[in-house]
């Protein structure tokens, strides 16, 4: 959806005021947790109507909060957008303005609008965007003859109100940039590392002690032999037993030394094993930042394909790598525009087949032991499998012999080839024979995997396994010769214990018979 119609931008952008730039980050991290706010209490409003009291709420108070922070830092055009969303919303909230489709396609192109505004800050310090034609549109539709007769900005000037609103203070939490979290994780590491050599170094140290216990005792037997072989006097301390004196010295200094650092290594092992696991959950963030977004696109596509669905999201409080949000938004966008364009019917059609003429799409995430698994579930009419195998016999992907013998899995591993599709039609959302490829190939560079399955009338799941974090890799510390290699657990199908009886030599090379 576009912001802006008619139009053309204004030639001459204004700018944030020069002592104002250095609030800039942190007016833009809190400008966008306030639109996507709006855009979350947007859907719902529209989903559920003005009995949803809570979703009103949090649209009025996330755009006075909005509006506030930018009267301070100078962008009076996004300040003006949500005051005339605040009006908007006040109208539908007091029951003076019906709240159809037209209504909120205007909210969100002006929510849309202030994005484009933050997205311009964000890249440049300015703001290019002319705003004229969506406030003329906001104020169109309120019915209050004063709201409506008043000029697009008269209402909001630089000096109004600017003491009273202030960017909010967040009492639990700080924003910390991504590189000095990275590092941090980087020290933590280093610290995994150091511990781990100093935990050799006891053990060395503990082989010393016991060596040292076996040479004092095989020290004591032999000065009770030459005690008895020699003549000295009664009473005389021999050398050998000085000597043994010494040794015990030794092996009490040994002993405490040995203790103190045992000591010191489980409180270092116990920090740094909390050390580690406060960065790896600094790194994990909630699935629903990854999930909500999808949920204005479905409504969006909606409204373009003349379809209704409802996105229903689950798990939403499962936490992710960051970088796993970052590297799945485009992938399961795409997945969404396939559960929406193929995998949907149009209402007559779901009608025939005895459905709900809403259509269902489940966004749902979990943990799993170790790893986080998400999955895209849709109600539509499933995947045709024969289907899939024709196109992949008449495209050269196999012949007509191996489709008869491919498995359920395999036939829809074949969706995943580049260039396979099975879309009838070309459409600017889906059908072109790209998107499953790429899908794969970014879960699998988070040393992830990807499954389809579907059963033909009821719907297709999308499961998509992932490391729980990508921050570390647990490892196996192998020897090689004089080498010591670290082989990645995900990597290792089973550890075995070789017996050097069942190493043979074949073709001049050792080996060892595995599985038969």
């Amino acid at each position: 959806m576009k912001p802006v119609e008619g139009k053309p931008q204004m030639e001459k952008p204004s700018r944030i005021r020069p002592e104002f730039r250095e609030f800039l980050p942190s007016f833009l991290e809190s400008a966008r947790e306030h639109i996507d706010a709006m855009d979350q209490g947007l859907l719902r409003l529209e989903k559920k109507g003005i009995s949803d009291g809570e979703a009103i709420r949090s649209i009025s108070r996330n755009a006075h909060s909005l509006k506030g922070a930018a009267m301070t830092i100078g962008v009076d055009e996004m300040a003006t957008l949500c005051h005339r969303l605040e009006d908007l919303i006040r109208e539908i909230g007091e029951g003076r303005l019906a709240a159809d489709p037209s209504v909120f396609d205007a909210l969100f192109m002006a929510n849309d609008a202030n994005r484009s505004i933050l997205e311009g800050l964000a890249a440049s310090s300015e703001i290019s965007l002319d705003i004229d034609p969506i406030v003329e549109r906001l104020a169109a539709l309120i019915p209050s003859e004063e709201t409506a007769s008043l000029p697009g900005r008269s209402r909001i000037g630089r000096n109004t109100d600017r003491t009273t609103s202030s960017s909010r203070i967040l009492h639990d939490s700080v924003r910390v940039p991504t590189a000095k979290v990275d590092r941090f994780l980087h020290i933590a590491v280093e610290l995994v590392i150091t511990r781990n050599r100093m935990q050799s170094l006891l053990e060395n140290l503990n082989e010393l002690e016991d060596s040292q216990k076996r040479d004092q005792s095989a020290l004591a037997l032999l000065g009770e032999d030459l005690e008895a072989w020699s003549n000295s006097g009664p009473g005389r301390l021999s050398p050998i037993a000085s000597l043994v004196q010494q040794q015990e010295r030794g092996q009490e200094i040994i002993g405490q030394f040995s203790d103190g650092f045992r000591e010191s290594l489980d409180i270092l092992s116990r920090l740094v094993d909390e050390t580690q696991q406060l960065v790896m959950d600094i790194r994990m963030l909630p699935v629903s930042l990854l999930f909500h977004p999808f949920a204005r696109s479905a409504r969006d596509l909606d409204r373009e394909r003349d379809k209704t669905v409802d996105i229903l999201i689950e798990g939403e409080e499962t936490r992710i790598d960051k970088r796993a949000i970052e590297e799945l938004s485009d992938p399961l966008l795409h997945l969404l525009r396939n559960a929406i364009d193929h995998g949907m019917e149009p209402v007559e059609g779901r009608k025939a087949a005895g459905k709900d003429e809403t259509g269902k799409i489940i966004l749902r995430a979990f943990q799993d032991v170790d790893k986080v698994v998400l999955e895209v579930i849709d109600d539509g009419p499933g995947i045709d499998k024969d289907l899939i195998t024709q196109q992949a016999v008449d495209k050269g992907f196999l012949t007509q012999d191996e489709a008869k013998h491919l498995l359920e899995a395999e036939v829809f591993d074949l969706l995943f080839v580049p260039g396979f599709s099975t879309a009838k039609m070309v459409t600017d959302l889906s059908g072109r024979g790209i998107g499953m490829d790429v899908v794969k190939n970014n879960v699998e560079k988070l040393n992830g995997s990807v499954e389809i399955s579907s059963v033909r009338g009821e719907g297709t799941r999308v499961h998509i396994t992932l490391p729980l974090t990508l921050a570390t890799t647990r490892a196996f510390l192998v020897r090689c010769s004089d080498h010591i290699l670290a082989v990645p657990v995900f990597s290792a199908i089973q550890v075995l214990r070789v017996l050097p009886e069942a190493i043979d030599t074949i073709k001049g090379r050792e080996a060892f018979y595995w599985q038969g």
